[in-house]
């Protein structure tokens, strides 16, 4: 049975994209309704998953019926409002499923940032590297993207810490 065959029209789709996830309603006959920095398109699936794995990501208390689910995303194509912050996929797909547009994914990276800026004044750092402590925190929390993003920020930190007396001088 093709991955495919799996999926249901309506279901809320998501596949790992290294740094963040992207989600996207699967419209069937292989195609996914998303918005992926620009406008709300209609999509093939092998597309869409850019050869990385698919997942369902389960109904919610309170979501609409699937019909309806794909119904609302139908009605955004060619809409052209993305906006990282305050539009995107994940706002989009979270509205189709519920009429609630929000990120959980934006609101951890946002909520790390600003951990790292409460350390930066607290304990006097450079921003980047209050912002590299920040992110770091998201990580440790975020299991999904663990080992990439933590290979990542290891990079990170070597880079800032063999420039670390160029960055006190700065700060």
């Amino acid at each position: 049975m093709s991955a495919e065959k799996s999926f249901q029209p309506g279901d809320h789709l998501v596949v790992s994209r290294k740094l963040y996830t992207h989600h996207g309603i699967y419209a069937g006959d292989g195609w996914v309704v998303h918005k992926d920095f620009g406008p709300v398109r209609l999509e093939t699936l092998a597309a869409f998953a850019r050869g990385a794995k698919l997942r369902v990501c389960p109904p919610q208390e309170g979501d609409f019926p699937t019909a309806a689910v794909l119904a609302r995303a139908v009605s955004r194509l060619g809409e052209d409002r993305y906006n990282l912050l305050f539009d995107n996929c994940e706002h989009f797909v979270r509205w189709c499923r519920s009429g609630k547009a929000d990120s959980p994914q934006i609101s951890a990276g946002v909520g790390a940032i600003g951990v790292g800026m409460i350390a930066r004044q607290a304990l006097m750092l450079h921003p980047v590297v209050a912002v590299t402590a920040g992110l770091a925190a998201y990580v440790m929390l975020d299991e999904r993207h663990g080992r990439r993003l933590r290979r990542g920020l290891k990079a990170v930190s070597t880079a800032v810490s063999r420039r670390l007396p160029a960055f006190k001088r700065a700060a």
